[in-house]
């Protein structure tokens, strides 16, 4: 297990998506809300480098891990993890087989931005 600051160091150098996603596989539990955030934001940078959208299957533990700790997310991993969805065009499930994880995703951070305005 990596210190929290080396492992974002990694994620923030990483150069593809799959390298990006291999960090989340090898060492996700120990992901935080900087994490999130930054996985869901280089990932969407490197596929626009890439000029593809990587599997939905690929981006499913993530966006999993997502919906189980979006209440603990602290408003800037929230705004910055929104945007990478959007950059990634992400904005809904509909019409996608699994369009209900994607759903479950946008509530689950939709909630947690509700929940810190007050």
């Amino acid at each position: 297990r990596p210190p929290a600051k080396l492992l974002t160091a990694s994620l923030a150098r990483a150069e593809s998506a799959s390298e990006v996603l291999r960090l989340h596989a090898e060492h996700g539990s120990a992901f935080n809300e900087i994490h999130l955030a930054t996985c869901w934001s280089r990932l969407a940078s490197t596929s626009q480098k890439e000029g593809r959208a990587s599997s939905a299957g690929d981006l499913a533990p993530l966006r999993q891990q997502t919906v189980v700790l979006a209440d603990t997310l602290g408003p800037r991993a929230i705004a910055s993890t929104v945007h990478a969805l959007a950059r990634l065009g992400h904005f809904s499930g509909a019409g996608t087989s699994d369009g209900d994880e994607w759903d479950a995703l946008w509530r689950a951070l939709g909630v947690a931005a509700a929940l810190r305005v007050t």
